[in-house]
Formats: C-alpha cells, structure tokens, sequence
C-alpha cells in the first residue's frame, strides 16, 4: 500500500511538473529535448505586430517587411550566433532594399533575446545612410532586448516594452530551416 502512494504521489507530481513547465518552451523549459539555438534557427517573417494591443501589422508589411535568419554557426570556428534581417523600406519617399548582419543572444536564463541590428547596408540610393530605419521595435543602430513569450521550431513570440511604455507583440513564423 505503502509503495502504491508513492508511485501515485511520484506520478501526480512528474504530471504537475510537465503542465506547468511547459508553457514558453514547446518541449518545456525544464524538460526541453531541443536547445533553444536548435528552435530558433532559421527564416523567419513578422506574421503579427501589434503596439498597445493595435494590430499594425499591415504597416509593417507595407513600409519594412523584413526577414530574420537566425543561425547558430555551430559548423564555424566561431559558434557565434548570427542574425541576419532584410527587405524593403522607405527612405525619403524612396523604395529601397536593406540587408544587415549582427549577432543575437539569448538573457535572462533565456527568457529574453538580444538582437543587434548594427550593421547594415542600403541599395537603391547614392549617398551613405546612417540614419536609423526601420519600424519600432526593429529600427536599425539599435539593440533590443525581447521577452521570449513562445518558442517551438516553427514560431517566435516576442514582447518589448519600451521606455515611454509602449508594449509591442511581434509573432513571427519560419519560412524555411537554414
């Protein structure tokens, strides 16, 4: 009787740990099978933004559309963690392409991620830019830190808050594996 209880007991609480541990994380935070740098790798597209609980995705599409490659480099020498973002946006009234490269990192017992959105180049216009782009909460010559809300291979959920109190929810969704 008495080793019945605590099989019963063990059971209950392996149950209560996987609920409960398994909220950010697909595989759970505890339990995770996959390191966040095999999850997060890849292409992604912003499929959702919203500032203070308006959906502005639209805007973004309309004015930056950018794509983020996450790659963990684990085949280099170097083993850093390289973001790479691109697509269109305006500049004085003009269509233009961007491309950058920086690095990202995981914080906060990777509850947060770091992107650098550093360096970057512009194409379509003739003289050097170096004015920050973009769409908060991506603008270039910035670094931004996100709270992870989700992680699984094919989705990346992130809160920012700004310093004026603007909250931002970006939903990004993988497009391809790198």
């Amino acid at each position: 009787m008495k080793t019945k209880s605590i099989k019963n007991i063990f059971t209950l609480a392996l149950i209560l740990f996987i609920a409960f541990g398994c909220g950010r994380y697909e595989d759970g935070p505890c339990i995770s099978f996959r390191s966040v740098l095999d999850r997060i790798e890849g292409e992604y597209e912003v499929v959702y933004l919203s500032k203070n609980d308006i959906d502005i995705t639209q805007n973004w599409k309309d004015s930056c559309d950018w794509h983020f490659y996450f790659d963990d480099n684990e085949n280099t020498p170097q083993k850093e963690q390289m973001l790479d973002f691109g697509g269109k946006c305006y500049i004085d009234d003009s269509l233009v392409q961007i491309i950058g490269e920086d690095m990202y990192t995981f914080d906060n017992n990777k509850k947060e991620l770091y992107l650098g959105l550093f360096g970057y180049y512009v194409f379509g216009i003739n003289s050097y830019q170096s004015d920050s782009i973009g769409m908060n909460p991506f603008i270039t010559g910035s670094a931004r830190f996100f709270d992870i809300i989700k992680l699984t291979p094919t989705d990346l959920w992130l809160k920012k808050v700004e310093t004026n109190g603007d909250e931002y929810i970006v939903k990004l969704k993988q497009i391809s594996e790198l």
